[in-house]
């Protein structure tokens, strides 16, 4: 056999779609939850996690640049309003950075005032969710694509939302 990982044409056996498939699993796409409550977080990662997502939940901004700097995640959600750094300037600090700017990033608040909401666009935000979402609306707007190449794959969520009434 070469000495390359995969075999080749020249190999006297061919793999199978499905036993190439087996050779590299797609791991979960990275959710960062970002919330100063606990509540909050604990939630999130219950409603992700239970849809095969890995979770990772911080409480507050600073930390929140600690995950990101030691493995990028494929989406961002955070709350608006925490001690410290504000949702809002975390989310403009992930957008100006060459390196992290294509995370989508989701502003998540119990806000309400069209104000915050342009507030949260113009920081860069990808979209922005009512804090008083339905159950079955994040897992909508989570859905991300499972390879850090590729986070342009993030899809908006449906219209469920509170944020889009």
């Amino acid at each position: 056999m070469s000495p390359h990982k995969f075999p080749t044409s020249s190999s006297s056996r061919s793999l199978s779609y499905k036993e190439m498939g087996e050779l590299s699993p797609r791991r979960a796409a990275r959710v960062l939850v970002v919330d100063d409550n606990p509540d909050t977080r604990m939630l999130m990662r219950e409603l992700l996690g239970t849809r095969g997502y890995e979770v990772v939940a911080v409480p507050d901004a600073a930390q929140a640049e600690r995950e990101i700097q030691r493995e990028l995640p494929d989406l961002i959600l955070s709350d608006v309003i925490m001690p410290g750094k504000s949702g809002y300037e975390l989310c403009r600090e992930v957008k100006d950075n060459p390196a992290t700017r294509l995370i989508p990033f989701v502003l998540i608040t119990g806000l309400s005032d069209r104000e915050d909401k342009l507030r949260g666009i113009e920081a860069g935000a990808d979209d922005f969710l009512s804090l008083f979402f339905r159950r079955n609306c994040l897992p909508a707007s989570s859905r991300c694509s499972s390879s850090k190449s590729s986070p342009t794959n993030w899809k908006r969520p449906s219209r469920c939302c509170a944020a889009w009434a």
